[in-house]
């Protein structure tokens, strides 16, 4: 078990979660077929698929202070522009957030959570999916999405992670 410092309820591990910074500029990110990049500050996007083209840019529609109870400057916009919206088996179109183990490090083996809020066009499933940095450790956790170009708040459950792994 750990034994390091004592963690303070509700400690964020994602870095510029709420899109304070954007040093690469405010985008938009353009990209065409099958691509890894960084967009706004430790954000980046990754597709395997060669037919693909998104768009990733700094938004202004938040939701508002009523319904969020906190103030937001900005939020990330996918937009996939691709002529065939949907993913095949095998395909992924993603936007992720890196975690550093030390940083990580007081959180092992406890159960976690990741509060979002998200704006869809589209109602369906959305997965999460977890893992270190040598891929021996893993969870994928799916989500339902609820209606559509309204906000809405998920909490996603992270399983805690077992000792062994990095």
């Amino acid at each position: 078990p750990y034994s390091g410092p004592i963690i303070q309820p509700y400690s964020n591990l994602l870095i510029n979660g709420g899109l304070q910074l954007a040093q690469r500029g405010p985008g938009p990110f353009a990209f065409a077929g099958a691509a890894v990049a960084y967009t706004f500050d430790r954000w980046r996007y990754a597709s395997n698929i060669a037919a693909a083209s998104a768009t990733v840019s700094l938004n202004a529609d938040v939701p508002t202070f009523a319904e969020a109870g906190q103030i937001y400057s900005g939020s990330l916009n996918v937009q996939n522009t691709a002529a065939a919206p949907f993913l095949n088996n095998g395909d992924f179109q993603i936007v992720a957030q890196r975690i550093e183990g030390y940083t990580f490090a007081p959180y092992r083996e406890r159960p976690l959570a990741l509060y979002l809020w998200y704006k869809s066009n589209f109602a369906g499933n959305v997965s999460f999916s977890f893992r270190n940095s040598v891929s021996d450790r893993s969870a994928v956790v799916v989500m339902p999405l609820q209606g559509a170009n309204v906000w809405s708040r998920l909490v996603v459950p992270i399983p805690p992670s077992i000792a062994a792994g990095t």
